[in-house]
């Protein structure tokens, strides 16, 4: 028996940051800032770093370092080439088993070319290579046997989503959800009963906008659609009391990230609020990441309980300090604490009913 089994993409990163990129504002960016690069010239770059990344490698870290004992990651990778190979190293190297990842035999190793400012922030350039080919057929669901599962982008792949939903329940396993922007694009209405039947639904302000149709600005209104009333299962009709009774019966909590805005998690009617510290950024990727993943570290470490059985003030506080230390380093794993924060230090954030 596991204690987490993360499911989801790997990549190879690097990253590059450039004084010479040129920024704007625009409107229809998810930051209200574009950058540009001169076509026909050439720019210097004045840093560069390899690391790995993807959204189930970089949560299954998180996990092994913060004292999960059995983390395991179901994940696809080239067959061959060093990035595979390095990908593999890494997860190792945190103690993390990789018996399920799977190699294609034709396509590379996801890789991701990250693009930083000055702030911090970045644009990623993706190439997903294997990860987009995670197959159900290759997936031994005999031997995942978890208490949590925790899903990351599945390049849109519903179906199979569904599969570990169902898994879950057999097995007995609760499931967390950060969906990636294939998920995403099919709107609340599609994923939203998948949603309630997760104990965790993970997703950045700009995301959740994109799922209800709302200006990211109507953040309770936001709030209000992606954690109130129920809506019809797509499989079942429109009163399937199982998957109501779940729902029920094991949240769901909507986590809600929002940068330097902090965080926020609704669950039974109540949300609260995480405030950001507004520490210097060195790198934002991975950030979202290390604060979903150590939430669930916190959801069953936090020594104060509330009325759901779980420390959530404390899980909001140990994802925070996570994401901090993620962001102060260059990489999505470089900066993943190794241990969860003193009392003293969790008490130095502030959170809030709101």
């Amino acid at each position: 028996m596991f204690d987490v089994i993360t499911i989801g993409s790997a990549t190879r990163d690097v990253f590059l940051r450039s004084k010479a990129l040129e920024t704007h504002a625009a409107v229809h960016s998810p930051t209200g800032v574009d950058v540009c690069l001169p076509l026909g010239s050439k720019v210097p770059v004045d840093e560069i770093h390899f690391t790995t990344g993807g959204g189930a490698t970089n949560a299954a870290v998180t996990f092994a370092r913060l004292g999960r004992r059995r983390v395991a990651t179901v994940c696809r990778i080239g067959a061959e080439d060093t990035g595979g190979q390095t990908v593999l190293a890494d997860l190792r190297g945190d103690r993390v088993d990789t018996r399920f990842v799977q190699r294609d035999p034709k396509l590379h190793t996801g890789y991701s070319i990250i693009l930083l400012s000055g702030s911090g922030e970045r644009t990623i350039l993706v190439h997903r290579g294997a990860s987009e080919g995670l197959t159900t057929a290759e997936i031994p669901w005999a031997k995942l046997k978890t208490r949590w599962f925790y899903v990351t982008s599945l390049g849109g792949d519903l179906a199979l989503f569904k599969k570990i939903l169902n898994h879950a329940e057999r097995v007995g396993a609760k499931v967390v959800w950060n969906p990636g922007g294939g998920e995403i694009r099919r709107g609340w209405k599609v994923i939203g009963p998948l949603a309630r039947r997760c104990t965790v639904f993970n997703v950045n302000r700009e995301e959740a906008a994109q799922l209800t149709k709302l200006d990211p600005k109507r953040l309770k209104a936001i709030i209000a659609a992606l954690g109130g009333a129920s809506v019809a299962c797509p499989d079942c009709g429109p009163s399937c009391d199982a998957c109501e009774a779940m729902a029920a019966a094991t949240g769901p909590y909507l986590l809600l990230t929002d940068g330097s805005g902090g965080a926020y998690v609704h669950a039974g009617g109540t949300t609260w609020h995480i405030a950001s510290r507004n520490l210097k950024a060195v790198n934002t990727t991975g950030a979202g990441d290390a604060f979903g993943s150590a939430f669930v570290v916190g959801l069953e470490a936090g020594p104060k309980r509330n009325r759901f059985g779980f420390g959530l003030i404390d899980a909001l506080r140990i994802a925070m300090a996570n994401a901090e230390g993620v962001i102060m380093h260059m990489g999505a794993k470089a900066g993943i604490l190794r241990k969860v924060p003193s009392r003293a230090a969790l008490a130095k954030y502030r959170v809030r009913e709101v």
